[in-house]
Formats: structure tokens, C-alpha cells, sequence
């Protein structure tokens, strides 16, 4: 993104969205890395131990969304007043972008028990086909800003959108092939029970 902001508009336009990009996602980037470390420690215990993901899964997300709906919505509201505050009037163009952002880095925070079920389900493969889909839907947001002549602010609207929707489709995939895993093992159950 950063390198077709600079080519679509400015190197300026580039900057700002770096810094807002670097302020926002390092933090939720660091934090959201410890939870999917946690989790992934946990989801292998319950997946060994022959129970269901599904309770654990939702569990986690729908704490994710509950922790993080607060702070983000205010990053939403108020990014660019903080910004302007931390690091001067200069930098009011980059709490903007951070504003615009903030749907994005609210879905990067819920979806961290994704990536841990993906490997602990040995499912890696539905891993690259998801981030294959949302770097295609991402880029076509450009292909798209470049047609119809967006703004900045509208191409980075149009990127976080994309982006969100990426996310969500990785997040139901996930729940997807949790119950797909449990609904298999319910069916091989009755099969070796009879056999014995």
C-alpha cells in the first residue's frame, strides 16, 4: 500500500499513511501476537485432548471483540485529535488515515484465534487461498481508485473495507472448519463404537 499510495497520489499521501499504519498496527501487532501464541498453546491442548474448538474459538473471538470494541471505536472518533496532540499539527493528515484504519485494526485484533485453529487443524492451505483473496481484493481497491478517480481518504476507505472483509472471510473459515471437524469426528465415533 504504501508504495501505490506514493505512485497513485504523492510520496507525502505514502508518508502519512506509513506513519499512521507503523503508529496503529505495531501495537496491535505486538499484543494480538501474544494472544495468538496463547491460543495456539491452548487450542492444541483441547484439539489433543479429543474435545471440540468451537466453544474455545467463539469464546476468544467474541472476547477479542467485546476488549477491543472500546478502544477502537474511540481510535475511530478520536484518532486524529491523539495524533495531532502526540506529534504536532503536521502529522493531522496521518491521525486521519488512522481514523479511516481503525475498522481494519479492530478486525487484525478479533481475528488472532484464527491463524493458531488454521495450524492446529493442520488447515495452512486455507490459510494461503485467504491471504491470497484478501491481497487480490486489497489491490483491486487501487485498480479501482485508479478508474474512477478516488481521493486518498476514499482509496483508503475502499482498502480497509477490502481489508475487512478479508478478515471476516478468514474468521468464518476458521469457525467453518472447526464444525466441519467436529460434525467428522461425531460421525467416525458411532462407526468405532459399533465395531467394538
Amino acid at each position: 500500500p504504501v508504495l501505490l499510495f506514493g505512485v497513485k497520489f504523492s510520496p507525502a499521501v505514502a508518508g502519512f499513511y506509513a506513519m499512521a499504519n507503523r503508529l496503529s498496527q505495531v501495537p496491535v501487532g505486538i499484543v494480538a501476537g501474544s494472544i495468538r501464541q496463547v491460543f495456539l498453546q491452548k487450542a492444541a491442548s483441547i484439539n489433543k485432548s479429543g474435545r471440540g474448538l468451537v466453544k474455545a474459538y467463539l469464546l476468544s473471538v467474541g472476547g477479542l471483540a467485546l476488549t477491543g470494541a472500546i478502544p477502537f471505536f474511540c481510535v475511530w472518533l478520536f484518532g486524529q485529535q491523539a495524533i495531532t496532540f502526540l506529534l504536532g499539527d503536521r502529522w493531522i493528515e496521518a491521525g486521519r488515515y488512522i481514523e479511516i484504519i481503525a475498522p481494519w485494526l479492530f478486525m487484525l485484533w478479533v481475528a488472532a484465534p484464527c491463524h493458531p485453529v488454521l495450524i492446529v487443524l493442520r488447515r495452512q492451505k486455507y490459510w494461503l487461498y485467504l491471504e491470497f483473496f484478501s491481497i487480490l481484493l486489497r489491490l483491486s481497491t487501487f485498480g479501482l481508485a485508479y478508474v474512477i478517480s478516488l481521493d486518498p481518504e476514499q482509496t483508503l476507505q475502499a482498502f480497509t473495507i477490502a481489508s475487512v472483509i478479508g478478515i471476516a472471510a478468514t474468521i468464518c473459515t476458521a469457525l467453518v472448519l472447526i464444525s466441519r471437524t467436529v460434525t467428522d469426528a461425531s460421525k467416525m465415533t458411532p462407526g468405532i463404537n459399533a465395531g467394538k
